[in-house]
């Protein structure tokens, strides 16, 4: 009678150790145990056996998990994506040709600030809030009330102590369970900076036995004590200067048994090896199975499991947050992020909440977010609580470009950030180099309501330098004729987003213009350029779209840009003693054009990914005083970042048709070949006559094409770049060069 009672009330626990990606394996054993009808009474883990431990604890199947680690979702929280459906370009800035961006205050100019953690939070903190947050409000925040009674632990190295979790925010204890140094920013609970439990305990089976006294422990250990790290292997020797204890990963036969899965040649972060890792985390498992079963003598119904998973799972609480509070921000500041979220909505949901809560994270004035939810026990609704760290008000970034052809240019820019009821930023840059060089300062408003919007001025001064930039490949004294272009605009935006992913801006801008060159090949040092001033005024509406993954040479997501304009101004041209025309000459000019672009990517499984490019401009844009005058404000066609750095004659026209693919090849997840080919439909080519008047061709008389291919590493700063390019029709039509960092630049007044 007693032995029979024993059976009935024999308890079985579950010990999943740390390991990262490892701990895939620890999905294999669970199903091998819940297949043979083995009972789990109490699970507990560290790290990635904390976040397994903790899905099963709340009702999730192995095959529930084995779904998840397979999903998009899970990869993108796992390496810090955000879901493209929740980027904002609205809060994009303009891109600029930055590597690095260093943040400071008022009191820590001196004070150098390394990164805390390589893989942004933000995406699996708000993945745990989805997953746990419902479980812990029905448990009452009592990890003994889950579906499963569960542990999870952590590390206080300041103290040098092991902090178990029995109660509390199940997302925040198993979010603090598995951040590993450096790789995931740590947490702060109850005033203590967690870390990885399994810097002090990567096998808790001592957690289990104290707290649960089960009487048989099964564990699954994926991960070993710390081996001796090589020279350049730096997660290795993260490892063990993390690693303070030597963990104890043993069961006594009498206690229960141990079960290894095979993990060999797996990565930290190697995810993408679930199948593999299931499967063997089960084999072994099975291997294991006829030892269990003799010493576990009690059985549960695998059917009955799930049914009373069904039922855990349809008792949870619906998530409707009624009340948010702030907490790292001043009163004015808490406005600014509440307007942000709520919109005079009432309460929210998970998923409306989400779609504010990435804006936010969006926005450049907020470093960190760090979200909790916890049920009002009265109301039934939940309250978020938010720590906000705000951003430091200074940002310096330094960049460029460093190329085998004349186009090196340097890149400074700084940033002062204010947040009140409203953002602000003030924000200079500077490029210089042999062709190009800029100063651009601009001031900055954002307005938290139900629409959001953006007031910005700004001032900018270009020169660019044609003649000194340019140098081929085979004919290293083809030179355009002397070409320097000036620019100087004021402009105004007022701007908003049209859902996530687009925006809306409306500006205005004055500008003037002066470009000095020579209408020949053939002049003496003595001679002076022709010069023409024009000087306007422009509005345009302009729709922007864009999910592209990259500032230059992306190869996922997508642009479009549709943009009307109407530009007045006069003209004044100042004949050098060059020129065949002796009378300086002043005339008005108005037009409008309307103008579209549109690039895509598409998505493949392979490594091989297809883009297309089209892009349009129809525009009654008037001739100016001569042929020269005329290229230089027509819209050019420059669809590759390089054209942009030329002034390719047969590029510009007032209307065009044109298009391309782009055929990108992902060697690796950084390495990229990239093979481009476009082609150029001006609906009237520009002539010129004898006398260098400006004229049209017949209607598509003339076409052109561009080809470029290039092979493209993407580093942490910026892309390294071999390519060769091919513009028909020039006077050197091939290029060869080597570039690392970015060719952008600031906008012109017509841009």
């Amino acid at each position: 009678m007693l032995f029979t009672q024993f059976l009935f009330s024999q308890k079985v626990g579950v010990v999943l150790s740390g390991g990262g990606a490892k701990g895939m394996a620890h999905i294999g054993v669970l199903k091998a145990l819940e297949e043979n009808n083995i009972p789990i009474d109490y699970i507990a883990g560290t790290s990635i056996g904390a976040i397994i431990a903790g899905l099963y604890s709340i009702g999730y199947s192995p095959e529930d998990m084995e779904e998840l680690f397979k999903t998009e979702e899970f990869n993108n929280w796992a390496f810090g994506i955000i879901e493209e459906k929740y980027l904002y370009y609205f809060k994009e800035d303009e891109p600029s040709a930055s590597w690095v961006k260093l943040d400071f205050s008022y009191d820590s100019i001196l004070k150098p600030k390394l990164p805390t953690n390589i893989v942004p939070p933000y995406q699996m903190d708000f993945a745990f809030l989805e997953i746990f947050s419902a479980a812990a409000a029905q448990a009452n925040y009592n990890f003994d009330s889950l579906f499963i009674p569960f542990r999870c632990l952590a590390a206080d190295v300041h103290k040098n102590e092991e902090i178990v979790f029995r109660n509390g925010m199940l997302p925040s204890a198993i979010r603090a369970s598995m951040t590993f140094p450096f790789y995931f920013k740590p947490i702060t609970i109850d005033n203590r900076l967690l870390f990885d439990g399994g810097i002090l305990n990567n096998f808790p089976v001592d957690v289990m036995e104290k707290d649960f006294k089960p009487d048989f422990i099964i564990g699954s250990k994926v991960s070993s004590n710390s081996d001796k790290p090589g020279e350049d292997d730096i997660m290795l020797q993260i490892e063990n200067m993390v690693t303070l204890i030597n963990t104890n990963f043993n069961i006594p036969k009498e206690k229960g048994v141990l079960i290894e899965p095979i993990v060999n040649n797996v990565g930290l972060m190697d995810f993408d090896k679930v199948d593999e890792l299931v499967k063997n985390g089960y084999f072994e498992a099975s291997y294991k199975i006829n030892e269990i079963l003799t010493k576990v003598k009690r059985r549960v119904s695998r059917l009955d499991v799930e049914k009373k998973r069904k039922e855990y799972k349809n008792d949870l609480p619906e998530i409707v947050i009624k009340n948010i509070s702030v907490k790292g921000l001043n009163f004015r500041q808490q406005v600014y992020v509440l307007r942000s979220l709520y919109h005079n909505k009432k309460a929210l949901t998970l998923e409306s909440l989400k779609k504010e809560y990435f804006k936010l994270v969006a926005d450049n004035k907020i470093e960190s977010i760090y979200p909790v939810l916890k049920q009002d026990s009265a109301s039934g609704y939940f309250d978020l609580s938010l720590k906000i760290k705000q951003k430091k008000k200074f940002e310096v970034q330094f960049g460029g470009n460093i190329s085998s052809s004349p186009i090196n240019q340097a890149y400074f820019g700084a940033k002062y950030h204010y947040l009140d009821k409203q953002s602000y930023e003030t924000s200079a840059n500077l490029y210089f180099g042999r062709l190009y060089s800029s100063v651009k300062l601009k001031s900055r408003m954002d307005f938290p309501s139900s629409l959001p919007f953006f007031v910005d001025v700004s001032a900018t001064f270009n020169r660019w330098d044609y003649f000194r930039s340019y140098s081929g490949l085979f004919f290293e004294d083809t030179r355009p004729s002397y070409l320097i272009s000036n620019e100087s605009n004021f402009k105004s935006n007022i701007g908003m987003p049209v859902g996530n992913k687009s925006r809306i801006i409306f500006s205005g801008a004055i500008a003037n213009m002066t470009d000095n060159y020579y209408q020949t090949k053939y002049y003496l040092k003595t001679d002076t350029t022709d010069k023409t001033i024009f000087d306007l005024y422009t509005f345009n509406a302009k729709f922007e779209k864009r999910t592209i993954n990259y500032k230059q040479y992306g190869n996922k997501g997508s642009y479009f840009k549709l943009n009307a304009r109407f530009v007045d101004g006069k003209e004044k041209h100042f004949p050098g003693s060059a020129s065949v025309y002796k009378n300086i000459s002043s005339q008005n000019h108005n037009w409008y054009n309307v103008s579209s672009i549109y690039f895509h990517y598409f998505k493949t499984n392979g490594f091989f990914t297809p883009g297309v490019y089209f892009e349009g401009v129809y525009s009654n844009q008037p001739f100016f005083s001569n042929y020269t005058s005329t290229l230089l404000i027509s819209p050019s066609f420059s669809p590759v970042p390089h054209s942009k750095t030329l002034f390719l004659e047969n590029y510009r026209a007032h209307s065009y048709a044109a298009g391309g693919i782009n055929c990108v090849f992902n060697i690796t997840n950084r390495l990229d070949l990239r093979l481009e080919a476009y082609v150029f439909q001006p609906y009237q080519k520009i002539l010129k006559d004898e006398d260098l008047n400006p004229y049209y061709a017949e209607p598509f008389e003339y076409r052109y094409y561009m080809t470029s291919s290039s092979l493209i590493y993407h580093t942490p700063v910026g892309p390294a770049s071999f390519s060769f390019n091919y513009y028909e029709g020039a006077d050197n039509p091939y290029f060869f060069f080597f570039n690392f960092g970015y060719i952008l630049f600031n906008k012109r007044a017509l841009d």
